[in-house]
């Protein structure tokens, strides 16, 4: 080999080192960016968030804490109506509200706030309270707890059959899961139910227990000022402990949890683009194929149809008013 090219050959080396060396770090700058946009953001990306189903059910039940928040003037017929329907399928049940007045001693009944300071303004302060309640005195007594409303339609089966998926010693927050319009990357759930695992409502509790710290998104302070969207304020607070909701659709892409009644959800209804519904939901279907064979619950449900069975047929669910059964069950 000549002198020439001999000094030609460990020069290419080098340089075939170089490129090396910078392919490397750039590989490098890129994976850590991509990591510290994923997980330093506060905001996590819905996609990344999904309920993975276990591939083994855990025999044993889950238990469940479910609790209804009350209007001052609701502690009557509809009140005893859903005691009469999913209510009994709690571990416990309970209804929180304001003042408590005679015919609230007949139901499970806890008083958060007095009466004049039960508005729709304060909702999201009240729910705080309602949260902060359940901490203390019932964390470690059950592994999920779910806040439904006095229209609640709920099929417990199916409901109990979605948790058994789930490890309650793992922070985690379901229901309905929706876009924010502003933020479309933040997501929050709204509707029918949220639920709390038993972890998730321990952080929950903690955050609340600093509630004189500023900017923080868990005081009352903080939930005060989103007056009636009491959703909201839970899914920017879980956001700051690192809790975001899940993806609760089936692997078709249906929906599990639904926002609005049977009725509507069986309908031909085509909702305009600029729909807030449209805009924020995942799934915005309407009619067949809108919902999982496996629905959990409905919204704004009459009280006279809380027991009223459901059947699945055609890929939807309807009433089934001629079933005898005095509770809510699913019919496939």
């Amino acid at each position: 080999m000549s002198k020439e090219d001999s000094s030609k050959r460990p020069q290419f080396k080098k340089w075939n080192g170089t490129v090396l060396l910078v392919f490397q770090g750039l590989v490098i700058v890129a994976a850590t960016s991509r990591f510290s946009r994923l997980f330093n953001s506060r905001v996590l990306m819905p996609e990344l968030v999904r309920f993975q189903p276990a591939r083994e059910f855990s025999e044993e039940k889950r238990s469940l804490l479910c609790f209804v928040m009350l209007a001052h003037d609701q502690y009557g017929v509809r009140a005893h109506q859903v005691m009469d329907a999913w209510g009994p399928r709690c571990d416990k049940l309970l209804f929180v509200g304001a003042k408590e007045e005679e015919n609230a001693t007949s139901i499970p009944h806890v008083k958060l706030l007095e009466k004049e300071e039960d508005t729709p303004g304060e909702l999201s302060r009240k729910a705080h309270r309602a949260w902060k309640h359940i901490y203390d005195n019932h964390v470690d007594d059950y592994d999920f707890f779910m806040k439904a409303d006095l229209d609640t339609y709920m099929l417990m089966d199916n409901y109990f059959s979605f948790i058994k998926r789930l490890d309650p010693s793992i922070p985690h927050y379901f229901g309905r899961q929706f876009k924010e319009l502003r933020n479309p990357a933040r997501t929050f759930v709204a509707g029918a139910s949220v639920t709390l695992s038993r972890a998730a409502l321990q952080r929950l509790g903690r955050a609340f227990n600093n509630d004189n710290k500023q900017s923080n998104k868990c005081s009352t302070a903080s939930w005060k000022e989103h007056g009636h969207g009491d959703d909201v304020a839970l899914a920017h607070c879980l956001a700051t402990l690192g809790i975001y909701s899940l993806d609760t659709r089936d692997e078709l892409g249906r929906e599990r949890f639904m926002v609005f009644n049977v009725d509507f959800m069986k309908s031909d209804v085509n909702l305009p683009s600029e729909d807030w519904y449209t805009r924020m939901a995942f799934n915005s279907k309407i009619g067949p194929g809108c919902c999982s064979d496996k629905a959990i619950c409905f919204h704004y449900v009459d009280s006279s149809k809380l027991s009223v069975p459901l059947v699945f047929n055609n890929g939807v669910w309807d009433w089934d008013h001629n079933a005898s059964s005095a509770t809510a069950i699913a019919i496939h």
